[in-house]
């Protein structure tokens, strides 16, 4: 809610890729590629919120395929196949994921995509590889990273690889579209990964409004081998127990195996290394879910192991069922279980009964159908908006209070400026009625922060540091021309914030009349 659907918001209501202005909170996030909120986007038109929900369920299957794909082309049992691709769904985050409004599972599934076409080594498969790769990096700046631990892939019988015009296309799909956001960001900011500072060995490459603190790459690795990847209600334990086992013992295993199959057991710990290289420390603590990919990534090691198992091939559905255990005491997730698992379970019966032409007719048919009936529902939609506010109020407290008012007393659509941090997406009510802008107090338009006077910040930042670069010398005067010539109907008023329009608003009831307030905020409305 902070700016992925803000973002995609942003697309369908400009019908541009201009940059979404975000502020009061990280500003890097104005910068972040959009390849990854398209999904939202396009689910934005069906004119249903509850539709976003299922954006990245399609990437489970995606992922799932990947790893299931990769082990049947090593030649490994079926069973460990299945098992590897029925572990992948159940991993904590991804199950978590499945249903939230992130992008780090999008950024996973096209990682063991284009790691799965990397190492098919066929031709045929290497602009898949290059899509995948491209979808990859349009996620989010850090995937850059997980397209280098793919690359390597690329290297076996290269020249062979570079001939006919299919892989010319996906190289210009991967440097041209894919990479459109880090173009843009250069051509406007002269940094392709702004406002991060890009330094190699003290020498800035790229200038930028961050300026990260650095540690030796062994306090750097220490540190993200103490984390634990729990963050979204998964029983997963810290890094240093997760990938050593399946990743060490394997390559130790593997050594005699092809070179290429030992980098993909590799792979984990080539992402984590880098991570911890490239990544400054002050992304290590709480974005962990970061990474995710070579999390998922581990599972080709483990499953490895049981391959090895020749007598006990069942052994290897014993590692989705300690996945999926933990999580019976929640009947939410065991009735959606169920149900996944009758569908799975119809789709490989119908599979294996006709040709397998089905996969790519009868599949696609079905669940483009089951699509159109979730949508066309009235009651699913009646449902979700009666329980939307409900539950952001149970949730979030006043500030769902907030966002409940906002919604229920809008009526047509208002146009609402914001001061102070919000996530702005809710203000903008179930049917997505309202319009949500910032306001400068300097200047009549707002402008994006590269327009500013440069300066650095060290993170990790404050907030008045960052409010610092686009909000000094402020004006009451040119706010107000602002507010009368953006049309704002209302304005809603973080009670947290220091900002300098709270003492304007206070000192002009006139022209300020509260509507609403609570001890998160307040709701003026405007004259």
């Amino acid at each position: 809610m902070l700016y992925h659907l803000p973002f995609a918001r942003h697309l369908y209501e400009q019908q541009n890729l201009s940059l979404p202005l975000l502020f009061f909170t990280d500003l890097g996030m104005t910068y972040y590629p959009k390849a990854g909120v398209m999904p939202y986007f396009m689910l934005m038109h069906g004119e249903r919120e509850y539709l976003l929900k299922f954006a990245q369920l399609p990437f489970v299957l995606i992922g799932a395929l990947s790893v299931y794909l990769l082990m049947c082309h090593a030649r490994w049992r079926r069973q460990i196949a299945v098992a590897g691709a029925a572990s992948f769904c159940l991993l904590g985050p991804v199950m978590a994921q499945a249903s939230l409004c992130f992008v780090d599972l999008m950024m996973t599934s096209t990682f063991m995509a284009a790691l799965y076409y990397f190492y098919t080594q066929e031709r045929r498969d290497t602009l898949l590889a290059l899509l995948a790769g491209g979808l990859l990096i349009g996620t989010k700046s850090f995937a850059l990273l997980f397209l280098f631990v793919a690359l390597p892939l690329l290297l076996p019988r290269f020249r062979d690889k570079l001939r006919g015009p299919w892989i010319w296309c996906g190289g210009a799909f991967l440097i041209v579209i894919a990479g459109y956001n880090y173009w843009q960001n250069l051509f406007l900011t002269g940094n392709p990964v702004y406002p991060g500072q890009v330094s190699i060995a003290g020498f800035t490459v790229f200038p930028g409004l961050y300026e990260y603190a650095r540690e030796s790459i062994v306090a750097a690795f220490a540190g993200l081998m103490r984390h634990n990847l729990g963050w979204a209600g998964a029983s997963v334990p810290t890094l240093a127990v997760l990938l050593p086992f399946p990743v060490l013992v394997s390559v130790a295993f593997a050594y005699r195996e092809s070179k290429l199959l030992l980098y993909v057991i590799a792979a984990p710990w080539v992402a984590i290394c880098l991570y911890a290289i490239l990544v400054p420390p002050y992304y290590h603590g709480e974005q962990v879910r970061h990474l995710l990919p070579a999390y998922a990534a581990s599972l080709i090691g483990l499953m490895y192991l049981l391959q090895r198992l020749q007598r006990f091939g069942w052994v290897a559905y014993i590692v989705p069922l300690i996945l999926f255990v933990p999580r019976l005491d929640n009947r939410i997730v065991l009735v959606g279980s169920v149900i996944i698992l009758a569908v799975v379970s119809g789709v490989y019966w119908v599979c294996r009964k006709f040709e397998r032409t089905v996969y790519g007719i009868i599949i696609p048919i079905a669940a483009g159908l089951l699509f159109l009936i979730v949508w066309q529902i009235p009651l699913l939609d009646r449902v979700y908006l009666e329980n939307r506010n409900l539950v952001f109020h149970k949730v979030y407290g006043d500030r769902g209070a907030i966002w409940a008012f906002v919604d229920k007393n809008s009526g047509g659509g208002k146009r609402i400026a914001h001061v102070g941090l919000f996530y702005n997406y809710t203000l903008r009510g179930g049917h997505l009625q309202n319009t949500v802008v910032y306001q400068s107090v300097n200047s009549p338009e707002v402008l994006p922060v590269h327009e500013y006077p440069r300066r650095r910040i060290p993170a990790p930042w404050t907030l008045p540091q960052i409010e610092s670069v686009y909000r000094s010398n402020p004006s009451v005067e040119i706010w107000l021309r602002g507010l009368i010539s953006g049309n704002v109907d209302w304005i809603v008023v973080n009670n947290a914030s220091e900002a300098i329009e709270k003492t304007w608003i206070r000192d002009r009831p006139e022209q300020f009349r509260l509507i609403y307030g609570n001890s998160y905020g307040a709701v003026y409305a405007f004259h």
